[in-house]
């Protein structure tokens, strides 16, 4: 859905370079064991990976079916994340045909401006390199047409649920720390920093821990910024956002 266009031109390019036409269609073998073996390879190393916050920041996103994590997060970051989610079965592509409403809505997002401005920053700054790993991923996760959407598996459900209470209870760790010593909390802050991606995109970030964090925290504003998170008020949540997260937007 990202760059179709630009991964047919990649395929076109690839089959030439192992010795096969564009023009007339044909494919030695060698082609189809070079690509198949490189799938093997890339989806073993995504499944001994053990997941991170980032991973489970994006399995949010599919959640709530947002379409901006690559925006917010960067584009390789957000695949890397989704094919390791793949691989541990907590999401797959939703087999049945969209419906007209969600179909809608996928076009209304690529039809929005600042989608469109992705795509061309993209152009402006692929590389050979970054647009093969992207094309292998697109492939292990069935991205091969412009209308498809995720969807968390039951075991993705179950994880998200968990890593929610999860990041719940230290949350309020992060709080009942900082109410009995402030000092010691700032001091500690960095420990806390892993939990970022998590905290953020659940919407657990209060007044007194943000703030802290953002003073004490080398990562906390740098993350916010990357995340695009600047315009939203972290410092009025209560972690109530399940229903419709953080305003994303341009």
């Amino acid at each position: 859905m990202l760059l179709d266009d630009d991964f047919n031109q990649y395929e076109r390019d690839y089959i030439k370079r192992i010795g096969g036409s564009d023009k007339t269609g044909s494919i030695y073998p060698g082609m189809i064991y070079t690509y198949a073996k490189a799938i093997r390879e890339v989806k073993q190393k995504a499944l001994d990976s053990s997941l991170d916050e980032w991973d489970y920041a994006i399995l949010e996103t599919i959640r709530r079916d947002d379409y901006s994590a690559p925006l917010k997060y960067g584009t390789l970051r957000t695949y890397e994340a989704l094919l390791k989610l793949h691989c541990h079965g907590m999401i797959i592509r939703m087999e049945r045909d969209l419906t007209f409403d969600e179909q809608e809505r996928v076009q209304a997002w690529l039809d929005s401006a600042i989608f469109k401005q992705y795509k061309a920053r993209l152009k402006r700054i692929m590389t050979k390199k970054v647009k093969a790993r992207l094309k292998i991923i697109s492939y292990i996760l069935g991205l091969d047409d412009k209308f498809y959407m995720l969807e968390l598996t039951d075991a993705g459900i179950d994880a998200a649920r968990l890593k929610r209470a999860e990041i719940a209870a230290i949350y309020d760790t992060m709080c009942k720390q900082y109410a009995r010593d402030s000092t010691m909390f700032h001091k500690d802050a960095e420990s806390y920093e892993k939990f970022l991606p998590t905290l953020l995109i659940m919407g657990f970030m209060g007044a007194s821990t943000g703030a802290v964090l953002a003073a004490s925290s080398s990562q906390y504003s740098v993350l916010v910024s990357e995340a695009g998170y600047a315009h939203v008020d972290l410092f009025g949540s209560n972690g109530d956002f399940d229903a419709g997260g953080f305003e994303f937007g341009g």
